[in-house]
């Protein structure tokens, strides 16, 4: 069987909030989320026995969010959570969407 769980529904503040979901899974399968993107994700670890993904969105126009994070296949535990971040000031991208990776 699927097994979903919807995080709870949060409204940002404000326009431009960064929104992070994540989620950790005991199950040996992948997971997606309904409405945000992927960050990064570390699959079925066998030591550990758990997997975790995080997921994000900024949104241009602040409205209602809650996430839900679905294993793809199989069934286990999960715990989900959801968090906004209110921006120091926003003005909004004239074009498309840029990314910045610091390493």
């Amino acid at each position: 069987p699927i097994c979903s769980l919807a995080t709870g529904s949060i409204t940002p503040s404000t326009n431009g909030c960064l929104v992070i979901s994540m989620g950790s899974f005991r199950s040996s399968t992948t997971y997606t989320s309904s409405s945000l993107t992927l960050i990064d994700r570390m699959d079925w670890v066998t030591a550990s026995k758990i997997g975790v993904g995080v997921w994000y969105s900024i949104q241009t126009t602040a409205a209602a969010v809650n996430d839900t994070l679905t294993m793809t296949a199989g069934s286990g535990e999960m715990a989900v959570s959801i968090i906004s971040f209110k921006p120091a000031s926003y003005t909004p991208p004239s074009s498309g969407v840029r990314r910045r990776l610091i390493q």
